[in-house]
């Protein structure tokens, strides 16, 4: 079993205006990490949103776009099945850098562009030296987990119930949904 999770961060906003601009809700209900959505905020002034799933829509660039404009936001994807990790920054409506780790590309694989953070080289240095020297477990599956911590403060995977007080938080409103189609599946003029 492992994780296969999104979660996005986002500090400049007020907790209740990131919720708006995603189009969430808060719930009456106390949450764990196990729901589908939560929230929580940081000692660091971050709004935390965390999904159990692994790149839900509402994490899509275009979110992340509209929320940094007026902030700074960290999106970090997890997919623990098949060893992939990925975060970004973004602010000023733009994607500042970005890190991921999918070694299903290559065992060595670790992309990063952009205006990567100072601590971005040391991070992976570290990484790097440690996947030398035990090659049974992918020490770079964590440089982009490692680097929206530092940004962040916020780990999916670390005592998260123990340090954090997540809050439930559910879709505000269905999205529309489309017509249906008047000729049968099988027409294609």
């Amino acid at each position: 079993m492992g994780f296969a999770i999104s979660w996005l961060g986002v500090r400049g906003l007020p907790a209740e205006e990131v919720l708006t601009q995603l189009g969430l809700r808060r719930t009456d209900a106390a949450a764990g990490c196990d729901a589908a959505l939560t929230t929580v905020a940081t000692h660091g002034g971050w709004t935390i949103v965390f999904s159990n799933e692994f790149d839900p829509p509402l994490f899509a660039d275009d979110s992340c776009r509209r929320l940094s404009a007026a902030a700074e936001v960290v999106r970090v994807h997890v997919e623990e099945h098949v060893m992939f990790a990925a975060a970004s920054f973004w602010q000023g409506g733009a994607c500042r850098w970005q890190v991921e780790r999918d070694c299903q590309k290559d065992f060595d694989h670790l992309e990063a562009t952009g205006d990567l953070p100072p601590f971005f080289a040391p991070i992976e240095r570290e990484q790097k030296q440690k996947q030398q020297q035990d090659e049974e477990v992918d020490y770079l599956f964590d440089v982009p987990v490692l680097l929206a911590e530092r940004v962040t403060g916020f780990r999916h995977d670390q005592h998260i119930e123990d340090d954090f007080r997540f809050a439930g938080v559910e879709i505000a409103a269905e999205a529309p949904k489309a017509a249906k189609s008047l000729k049968p599946w099988w027409r294609v003029w």
